[in-house]
């Protein structure tokens, strides 16, 4: 199964995370320790935001195993940001190809996403029928995770307005989601979803992790927030915050090192908010799909 990266917080250059921690992305292409496919070697991405320039992201993908790409090697030293996002892939739908490597950048919007639709050739074509012509004929690849960002796009811009909250963003995701649900029960299929996903606008971060049915067999999610995540000598540690020091998040699908004080576990079925000034906050998935239920019947 994918595993992913996302870092909020003061520029840091992005070969400090993806290769320096005893755990890194880097390490779990090839030997993951909690999933249950430990090999994610089809494929990688990074992307990037530099508002200096404007606010779409930057964006490197390849079909190559991430551990075999000297290109990341050398284009992560050079490569600083504020706010970031990387992916490892295990493919489970879709071809091994560049279009089918995350994230998947739509305007300012980033999203990359581990975890599995299950069944989704089954109502992949009814999905696609329910997005606007813009995001229908934006949707280049095969992917299950594209098509859950395409839908998202849809009833974000359908609902919203252009410039959506955190709380907004996580209202369209919660109807994407139910959508994918109510497609699969109109089909007869009611297979698990598995969708640990993360999504930024270049100034919030927002993550997911979800399972529908059995909670005990969700993806790992976790977090450390503090003032800086630092490597020295191979040993990386979240330091903490001084007074009116900026923090630092990071957002990732296995713990980067054993040291387990500076992670903390996101609970199933929440979405973890990262905030422009790195403020944390968690919201339950089930206390947002009530409330628009209710505004629906009111």
């Amino acid at each position: 199964m994918c595993r992913f990266l996302t870092y909020s917080g003061r520029p840091v250059l992005m070969y400090d995370l993806l290769y320096e921690p005893k755990n890194s992305l880097i390490k779990q292409s090839v030997q993951a320790h909690e999933s249950v496919e430990p090999l994610n070697g089809d494929g990688f991405g990074i992307g990037w935001y530099n508002l200096e320039f404007d606010e779409s992201p930057g964006l490197y993908t390849s079909c190559r195993p991430a551990w075999n790409d000297r290109n990341l090697s050398s284009l992560s030293r050079k490569i600083k940001s504020n706010r970031f996002f990387a992916h490892v892939r295990a493919a489970n739908s879709g071809g091994v190809t560049e279009v089918n490597c995350h994230p998947f950048v739509f305007k300012n919007f980033m999203f990359m996403h581990n975890g599995e639709i299950e069944d989704f050739h089954i109502i992949k074509r009814y999905l696609r029928r329910e997005v606007s012509d813009e995001i229908y004929n934006w949707i280049q690849g095969q992917t299950d995770s594209e098509h859950i960002f395409g839908l998202f796009l849809h009833y974000l811009f359908k609902e919203f307005s252009k410039k959506p909250t955190p709380q907004q963003c996580m209202s369209a995701m919660v109807m994407a989601i139910n959508k994918i649900i109510e497609l699969k029960k109109v089909s007869g299929n009611e297979s698990d979803n598995y969708i640990n996903l993360s999504l930024s606008d270049g100034e919030n971060t927002i993550c997911l992790r979800y399972v529908t049915h059995h909670h005990e067999y969700a993806s790992t999610l976790y977090y450390s927030e503090g003032s800086t995540y630092e490597c020295h000598d191979g040993i990386c540690r979240m330091r903490s915050p001084k007074e009116n020091e900026p923090k630092t998040v990071l957002i990732v699908s296995e713990k980067l090192t054993s040291v387990e004080k500076d992670w903390s576990e996101v609970p199933v079925n929440h979405f973890i908010v990262v905030d422009k000034d790195q403020n944390v906050s968690l919201h339950s998935f089930d206390s947002i799909a009530e409330s628009l239920l209710a505004k629906k019947a009111a």
